[in-house]
């Protein structure tokens, strides 16, 4: 019922020369050479598929995203040089000096702002721009200050559960306004590119 296959057989590689005698069983080399073509095809449609995917992906030099992505980490910056530096006078408490704070809190939202950039840019669970960057920023704000509280990374050194609540509730309203800021930028600058192609 089954015929008998050699190890030889089983492991030929139809990349070398085929020499008369040596494959007893024909149709293994066309099976192992529909599989080669197989994997070739494959791979084809996979690069052709990645490289649709990458013109159709991020783009920083783009204008709209650009100008989302300063605005937003701007605006974030801002909001909570204001909130912790002049209002609740938070960097008082602070050991380390206060430039090393502000290059700190200026790479941070750099990075927050591009990622509120790229909710607003890719993230389709909403048809406003504006509701998708307000609900990603309050994520967002969720999450770092999840990510912070676990590592201990905080202004109070015996913090208290009031503190808590109310420092999580103003991180999540400062990263909902830049996402916000980030839309707006975003959806303004697509309208002006817009009207000036016409």
């Amino acid at each position: 019922m089954f015929q008998h296959v050699s190890f030889e057989e089983l492991t030929y590689s139809p990349f070398k020369p085929l020499r008369i005698g040596e494959l007893r069983n024909p149709e293994l080399y066309r099976v192992k050479w529909q599989f080669v073509l197989f994997g070739a095809k494959s791979m084809n449609r996979f690069s052709t598929f990645a490289l649709q995917l990458m013109n159709k992906s991020i783009n920083i030099f783009e204008k709209r995203f650009f100008a989302a992505w300063i605005f937003s980490a701007v605006t974030m910056y801002g909001i909570s040089y204001l909130w912790h530096g002049v209002f609740l006078n938070d960097f008082q408490k602070v050991a380390y000096p206060k430039d090393v704070l502000l290059i700190s809190f200026a790479l941070i939202y750099s990075v927050l702002g591009l990622v509120l950039s790229l909710f607003v840019k890719f993230l389709y669970f909403q048809s406003s721009t504006l509701m998708r960057g307000l609900l990603g920023g309050i994520a967002l704000g969720f999450f770092v200050y999840l990510i912070a509280f676990s590592l201990g990374i905080s202004l109070y050194s015996t913090p208290q559960w009031q503190y808590i609540a109310f420092d999580l509730t103003w991180q999540m309203v400062e990263q909902g306004v830049g996402g916000m800021v980030a839309a707006l930028v975003y959806s303004m600058v697509t309208a002006m590119t817009r009207n000036s192609a016409f």
